[in-house]
């Protein structure tokens, strides 16, 4: 069953790249785009995440933290996801326990929906300049991305395809969004 809004997010302890611990308890205190990702040499996700880091800085000034879950070993990321050295944690999930824990799906129609735009394909292909079919996780894996203010899930978006997930445009609106609240809040 999918995870909604309004309610608590699972708990997880892992280990980043960086190899230093990250729990989500220790970001509760924090807004946190969580980002739920396929394998590691996935194109569409490469395109993805090269969009999220040049967002990042932004992000960071708006108190958001970026924390992308991969369901590939640490070797495979550190082989793949780091050369795009990516500004925010990244984290191996290789036995999918994170993953399930967040309800993401499978779907071949999600992954047939992703094919049939033959230029986006391609696009996501040119610019990964990877092997494509390094799959190390279920092919047909969809993305999901899940907005955390203060320890509630306030947005999740389960992917539709490949390519699926929130834009950074619309996490810096909620940010600005949550910031002003925030503020109301305090002025009263």
């Amino acid at each position: 069953m999918r995870l909604e809004k309004n309610t608590t997010p699972p708990a997880f302890d892992a280990t980043g790249t960086d190899g230093e611990d990250i729990s989500l308890h220790g970001l509760a205190s924090r807004r946190l785009w969580l980002i739920m990702s396929r394998f590691a040499a996935c194109p569409f996700c490469s395109l993805r995440l090269d969009r999220v880091a040049r967002a990042y800085a932004e992000l960071h000034d708006r108190g958001v933290e970026v924390l992308v879950v991969f369901p590939s070993s640490l070797e495979r990321l550190r082989r793949y996801a780091d050369k795009y050295k990516p500004p925010f944690r990244v984290v191996a999930d290789p036995d999918e326990r994170i993953l399930s824990l967040y309800q993401v799906e499978n779907s071949w129609k999600g992954e047939l929906r992703s094919i049939v735009n033959p230029g986006k394909v391609v696009r996501a292909l040119r610019a990964a300049k990877q092997n494509p079919l390094a799959v190390d996780s279920a092919v047909h894996q969809m993305p999901a991305d899940f907005l955390i203010d203060r320890n509630v899930i306030e947005q999740v978006r389960y992917g539709e395809r490949l390519d699926d997930g929130f834009d950074p445009s619309h996490v810096l609106r909620w940010a600005n969004s949550a910031r002003s609240a925030a503020s109301d809040n305090t002025v009263q």
